[in-house]
Parts: structure tokens; sequence; C-alpha cells
């Protein structure tokens, strides 16, 4: 009677202990996958940031030489743009199909011919 009573405590620990794991590395699985998540995000919108930047202040560099009065696109909006394009990219390894046709004959060049 005493091995069956300490074999049923010893098993139930033993599943108890499984179970803690289990849970656990469900848990630190699942808390990875959202930080990769959320750090994708956030280098995404960092990135068409920073693209946006380059890019006004390219077009400021180009009003200021030539003298031309232009409009220049709000920076945020640059960004919101950048931003769906690079989704696009990392979701479907496409840019949109507007762009792809566009720039087709870029696109398909070798790239040692690209300047």
């Amino acid at each position: 009677m005493a091995t069956s009573i300490t074999s049923l405590v010893l098993s139930t620990a033993v599943l108890a202990a499984f179970i803690g794991a289990s849970v656990s590395a469900i848990i630190t699985i699942w808390s990875g996958w959202r930080e990769r998540v959320a750090r994708r995000r956030e280098l995404l919108l960092t990135l068409s940031v920073q693209m946006a930047v380059a890019v006004t202040e390219s077009h400021i560099k180009t009003v200021e030489l030539t003298r031309e009065d232009r409009d220049i696109c709000p920076t945020i909006i640059q960004a919101r743009w950048h931003h769906r394009q690079l989704k696009l990219l990392f979701k479907t390894d496409q840019l949109d199909d507007d762009l792809e046709k566009r720039f087709s004959d870029y696109i398909k060049k070798p790239h040692d011919t690209l300047k």
C-alpha cells in the first residue's frame, strides 16, 4: 500500500513538473514571437521615417539649387507611403503592382549596371 501511494505521489509530481515546464515553454515561445513582431514593426516604422526624411531633404536641396517653385510633400505622407511599400515588400517579397510596372526596366537590370 505504501509503495502504491509513493508511486502515485511521484507520478503526480512528475506530471505537475511536466505541465509546468510545458506551460512555461509555451509562454516563452509566444512572448518571443510577440517580441519579433514588435521589433519588425518598429524597424519598418524607423526605416520608413528615415527614408521619408531623406527624400524630403533631397527635395529641399533640389529646390534650393534650382530655385524653382515646387511643392514638397509633407514628411509624414512620405513616411506613410514608404511604410506601406516596405510592409508589402516584407509580406509578399514584391513591390506594389504599380511600382513593379513603373520600374520594371530598372528592377530587371543586372546589379552591376545599377548606378
